[in-house]
């Protein structure tokens, strides 16, 4: 999970930023591997990711009403793949964040 850090195979989902709609929409950088609890939150919108352009750094942050559950992922840093290839879309990720917020 790249937010949590589990390696449970059986736990972990893969989370398209954008909604799939297609083998267009399925590729890597419009794919997150996340807990199934936390690829939830993601859809819902009370989790959030965003690209820190200060730091070169995928930020968490969560939604008020889940900080008592979840509030331990607020500001902590995305684990992404050191390969720019494989990391999470920045284009996606704003879109996601438009369309659910």
């Amino acid at each position: 999970c790249a937010i949590s850090g589990i390696n449970t195979v059986e736990a972990i989902e893969i989370a398209h930023i954008v909604p799939y709609y297609g083998t267009e929409s399925d590729h890597v950088q419009n794919a997150i591997p996340l807990r199934s609890d936390l690829h939830k939150l993601f859809d819902r919108g009370l989790l959030g990711i965003i690209y820190n352009e200060n730091t070169s750094l995928y930020e968490i942050t969560i939604d008020n009403s889940i900080l008592d559950d979840y509030g331990q992922f607020n500001g902590s840093e995305l684990k992404t793949p050191n390969d720019f290839l494989f990391q999470p879309s920045k284009v996606a990720l704003m879109e996601h964040k438009k369309n659910i917020g």
